[in-house]
């Protein structure tokens, strides 16, 4: 360390504070708290819904074919239609 401090001092000045790792908290890695919490099966069902909603919606509804919510969600049009059926989803008026 005092070979590093050294080659990057400035003037023949060393700034330790610089050189020495911080093992105070503001320095360490903030993790994501809600990236390793487990989802409930209803969380998931609800996370699921709000997807293929979303899908749906940009595709103004359109379920299969080259633009459809199938293929944004990478699903078979028949799974998609299953899916939408199971979790109780219906085209607004």
């Amino acid at each position: 360390m005092v070979e590093r401090a050294v080659i990057v001092s400035q003037k023949g000045e060393i700034n330790w504070t610089e050189i020495i790792p911080s093992t105070s908290e503001e320095r360490q890695p903030i993790s994501n708290p809600t990236a390793e919490r487990i989802l409930t099966s209803q969380e998931l069902t609800a996370l699921e819904k709000a997807n293929i909603l979303k899908a749906l919606k940009q595709t103004a509804w359109k379920i299969s074919g080259k633009n459809g919510a199938a293929s944004l969600l990478n699903m078979v049009p028949t799974t998609l239609t299953s899916r939408i059926k199971a979790l109780g989803i219906t085209r607004p008026v």
